[in-house]
C-alpha cells in the first residue's frame, strides 16, 4: 500500500493529458517484474514456477499507470519458451494483479529475434502515440529497445531498464544502458522516471 500511495501521487502529476493519446506499454517479465535470476541456470529453474515473487510494488505501479492512462494497451513480451513458461507467467500476472494484457512468449528456442519482431508487430497493430518499454539488464532488452527506438523515430519511445545485475560483475554481468534509456532499481525509482 505504501508503494501504491507513492506511485499514485507521482503519476497524478505525470499523466494529466493522456485521454486522447494511445500508449503501448510493453513489459518484459523475468528479472523486470518477476524475480527470476535468469543469468544463473539453477536459480532460473527454481524460480520458474513461482508466482508470488514479484519485485515489490511493480504491479501496483503498473495498475496506477493504467488508472491514470486508460488508453494504455499492455503487452508482456518475454523470450521465455512458451511451452515451459506460458502457464506460470499467466498465473504470475494474474496472482499479482498486473494489468490485463496479452502475453507473448517464444515458441521456438531457435528463434533469436523473437522479442524484436513481436514489438515491431505490436507497434504496427496498435499504431501508438507513445511507446513505453520496460525491461532489465540481464539479457538483451537494452539493445532490443534501442533498435526499436531507431526504427520508429516518429513515435516517442520511453525506455526503462531494471538494473538487476552489475555491469562490473565477473559472474552474472549485466548489460549496459544504451542511449536515451533510464535505469531503475525499485518501483519507486521507476515511478519517478515515469514523470
Amino acid at each position: 500500500e505504501e508503494y501504491m500511495n507513492i506511485n499514485f501521487l507521482i503519476l497524478i502529476l505525470a499523466i494529466v493529458n493522456t485521454a486522447t493519446a494511445v500508449t503501448l506499454f510493453v513489459s518484459d517479465i523475468d528479472d523486470t517484474i518477476k524475480i527470476s535470476h535468469v543469468l544463473d541456470k539453477s536459480d532460473a529453474v527454481s524460480n520458474a514456477a513461482k508466482i508470488w515473487n514479484q519485485f515489490s510494488g511493480m504491479s501496483q505501479l503498473y495498475q496506477t499507470y493504467f488508472k491514470m492512462d486508460p488508453t494504455a494497451e499492455f503487452a508482456y513480451v518475454s523470450s521465455a519458451p512458451d511451452f515451459i513458461m506460458s502457464k506460470s507467467h499467466k498465473m504470475f500476472l494474474r496472482f499479482n494483479n498486473f494489468p490485463a494484457g496479452k502475453i507473448f512468449l517464444r515458441e521456438s528456442l531457435k528463434e533469436t529475434d523473437f522479442k524484436l519482431k513481436t514489438i515491431r508487430n505490436l507497434i504496427q497493430m496498435h499504431n501508438p502515440d507513445r511507446l513505453i518499454l520496460v525491461g532489465d539488464n540481464g539479457e538483451q532488452d537494452a539493445s532490443i529497445y534501442s533498435q526499436i527506438h531507431v526504427e520508429f523515430p516518429n513515435i516517442p519511445v520511453f525506455m526503462f531498464i531494471h538494473q538487476v545485475y552489475s555491469i562490473y560483475s565477473e559472474k552474472d554481468k549485466g548489460a549496459s544502458l544504451e542511449a536515451n534509456q533510464n535505469a531503475f532499481i525499485t518501483s519507486v525509482d521507476l515511478s519517478l522516471q515515469f514523470q
